[in-house]
Order: structure tokens, then C-alpha cells, then sequence
């Protein structure tokens, strides 16, 4: 009876060593044929840079189930289940990068003697010359302003300018830095657009500075004008020469026209053109009244009036009323000014804030 407990011992035995050497036998260069082995032996050697990602359930291009030759099978490169990281080729059963690596537990750039890598996340085989996520260095993403980047050489450079943007100065640095229609290209500056609103307000009913300010970002937008607006108004807390971004930069109709070359020729006084002209092309709404009512000698002008109590230099108008900071309807007295003079003030120097026939535009200007 012990002679035949030991045969079968023995035999068992015999089965097992067989089951556990064809397991054990999907080591290093040898094929995988079947989806179930590719997954026998997960991750990697040590001699191979793998993917994170896992291993592969097949590789169809063999044009027979199962995962191919370990040889060259970059989804399972000298074993089953050792998939190549990203831009990595399989060669002779083994995962090389003839470029650069970047990122996971080899990042240092060898071939670019990259030191400032940090070592981590997914690791990459990349070609430094021309990846716009690592250009030069790794890690090194080219961002242009309004624009698609591209890498040239390992210098992040200017592919094309992105929708409603030009590149009008030449300088890839600053990218597609103009709106596609606001490129003075012999100075190769971007100019900004100046409007009367096509829209009409009570002055003691603008929100104030920041109210005013919406009202001429609402009247852009609807236009399709792009960048960000400013009223052209003041009260105690700030005013155009203080709220403003004094563009170095010619100012100019939607039509093109110029007003001023620039916010210092805006405050000297006089402009180039009037201001007369709306975020819609169309002329300004006008008024035929200046000074408040009743009045036993009114003023009767066919010109175009706006709140501003701004003077000409862009500060708060001496004695200049802003109805509580723009907030007030019952308060009188609002300076009005007139576009079609020379400058932005006209010799109309007081207004109702409230209702009436008191509903005048602003002018908008673009920062």
C-alpha cells in the first residue's frame, strides 16, 4: 500500500511540474499565443522602461490571436504582459528610446543632459527638437498667447494665430497679440476702439463706475467687438485717468477712423476725429437739449450729449455733480459732454440725472 501511495505521489507530482514549467516557461523571448498568456506575467524586467498603462490583451496586427512576437511586440516586449511607455520601440525583446526620455522613474534626459527633471509621472520616449510638450527640455511645454505653438529646432515658436487674432508686431514672444482687425501694420501696433453707446441711460442709473462699465462690455459684446471696455466716466471714486489702461497705442472708430494716437493724445485736449459713432457703425443718438429744465433760456443744440463729468483730461470735472456716484436718479446736475467738439467736454456744464429727456449715451473705451 506505501508502494502505491508513492506512485501516485510521484505521479502527481510529475503533473505538476509539467503544468507549472509550461506557466513558468512565458519568461523572457518567448511568443505569447493566446490573450490568456499575455496576462501570465504582468509588469516587467528591470532592463525595460514599461508602461503604466498594464498589459495588453493582444496584438491584432500579428493576424493570429494572441500577442505576438516578444521580440519586437512593443505591447509585450521581451515578456508577456511588458508593455513599452509612450514613443518607445521594441527591438531584440528589449523597450528603447533612441530619442529623449522624460517623466517615471528614468527622466533626466540622458541624451539632452536634462538635469532639472523631476522624476516623475508617465514616462516618455520624446524628440526634444520638435515636441511642443517638451521642446528643448523636458517638461517644457511652449504656450504662445493666442496662438497654436509649435517647436522648431527645441525653441517653442509660432504656429498660427488662433481665430480673431493676428500677429502684428513680428514677435513670435508675445504671440498673436491683435484683434484680426485692429492691426495698424505700418507702426505694427495693435490699436484700440472707441464708441458712443447706440443705447441711452438714466444718469442716476448706471450702477456707477462699475455699472458703466457693464453697460459698454454689453454693447461690445453684442456688437461682436472683442477685448474688455470702460466707461468714459467719473465720480468720487475713480476716473479715466486713474481706471484706465493708457494704451501706448492709437484709438479709432469701429470704422477705423483715428481719434488719437495714443491715451496722452486722448487728454490733451482735442482729437483727431469726433467721437461720434457707435459700437454698431451708426451715428451716435443725439440730443437737442443742454441744461436742466425748466429753464427760462434753454440751450437748444442738435448735438450729441453723454454723461461724463469727466474733463478733457480724463480727471473728475471741477464742481461736477455725478448724481451719488452714478447711483442716484433724484440728484441734478450731471456735466454732459459733447463728441462733436474738437475735444470730449463740451461748454455744457450741468444736466438732470434723472429720467425726462435727460437719457444719454456713454462713451465706451476699449482697455
Amino acid at each position: 500500500m506505501s508502494a502505491i501511495r508513492t506512485s501516485f505521489a510521484l505521479l502527481a507530482m510529475g503533473l505538476c511540474v509539467a503544468a507549472c514549467g509550461a506557466l513558468q516557461g512565458l519568461d523572457k523571448f518567448d511568443k505569447c499565443d493566446t490573450d490568456e498568456e499575455c496576462g501570465l506575467l504582468e509588469g516587467g524586467g528591470t532592463d525595460s522602461p514599461v508602461s503604466t498603462d498594464g498589459p495588453s490583451s493582444g496584438d491584432t496586427s500579428t493576424g493570429e490571436a494572441g500577442c505576438g512576437d516578444v521580440l519586437s511586440d512593443p505591447k509585450n516586449c521581451g515578456r508577456c504582459g511588458n508593455p513599452c511607455a509612450t514613443g518607445f520601440t521594441c527591438s531584440g525583446g528589449t523597450c528603447s528610446c533612441t530619442k529623449t526620455t522624460c517623466g517615471g522613474p528614468r527622466d533626466g534626459g540622458a541624451d539632452a543632459g536634462d538635469a532639472s527633471a523631476d522624476g516623475g509621472g508617465e514616462l516618455r520616449c520624446v524628440d526634444l527638437s520638435i515636441d511642443v510638450l517638451n521642446c528643448g527640455l523636458c517638461d517644457n511645454a511652449c504656450a504662445i498667447p493666442n496662438a497654436v505653438p509649435k517647436c522648431v529646432l527645441g525653441h517653442c515658436g509660432l504656429g498660427s494665430c488662433t481665430a480673431g487674432f493676428v500677429d502684428c508686431d513680428g514677435n513670435a514672444a508675445n504671440g498673436c497679440e491683435c484683434a484680426s482687425d485692429s492691426c495698424d501694420v505700418a507702426k505694427k501696433l495693435c490699436s484700440k476702439r472707441a464708441f458712443v453707446t447706440s443705447t441711452t441711460f438714466a444718469g442716476g442709473a448706471l450702477g456707477g463706475l462699475t455699472g458703466a462699465d457693464a453697460k459698454c462690455q454689453a454693447r461690445a459684446v453684442a456688437a461682436g467687438l472683442p477685448g474688455t471696455y470702460k466707461a468714459w466716466l467719473s465720480d468720487s471714486t475713480g476716473s479715466p485717468s486713474t481706471r484706465f489702461a493708457k494704451a501706448p497705442v492709437p484709438y479709432r472708430l469701429v470704422d477705423g477712423t483715428i481719434i488719437a494716437n495714443n491715451f496722452s493724445d486722448i487728454i490733451d485736449g482735442t482729437l483727431s476725429a469726433p467721437l461720434v459713432m457707435t459700437e454698431l457703425g451708426t451715428p451716435a443718438p443725439r440730443s437737442t437739449i443742454c441744461g436742466p429744465q425748466p429753464n427760462t433760456n434753454p440751450v437748444i443744440n442738435d448735438r450729441i450729449w453723454v454723461w461724463t463729468s469727466t474733463a478733457a483730461d480724463g480727471t473728475l470735472a471741477s464742481g461736477a455733480s455725478t448724481c451719488t456716484n452714478w447711483s442716484d436718479p433724484a440728484v441734478g446736475g450731471a456735466q454732459w459732454a459733447d463728441p462733436a467738439t474738437s475735444g470730449l467736454l463740451s461748454n455744457c456744464g450741468g444736466g438732470a440725472c434723472n429720467g425726462g429727456p435727460y437719457l444719454n449715451p456713454l462713451f465706451c473705451f476699449q482697455q
